[in-house]
């Protein structure tokens, strides 16, 4: 297996906005849990306007 990533795309605030939920979790197809990004190199769980539901689902991934 690959090793993923450690960071975010950079277009992740660009998801965030959208809100397209099957494409933020096919980020983490190629990224760690805790991987980094956004403007302070934060976690995902820790960026602004995060949608719930992606917030949930992290959790129950382990994030």
């Amino acid at each position: 297996m690959a090793k993923k990533k450690k960071m975010l795309p950079k277009n992740i605030n660009d998801l965030i906005e959208a809100a397209d939920i099957a494409a933020l979790k096919a980020v983490y197809d190629t990224c760690e849990l805790d991987a980094r990004g956004g403007s302070g190199k934060r976690t995902a769980l820790s960026l602004f306007q995060i949608p719930d539901e992606l917030t949930r689902w992290l959790v129950a991934q382990g994030a």
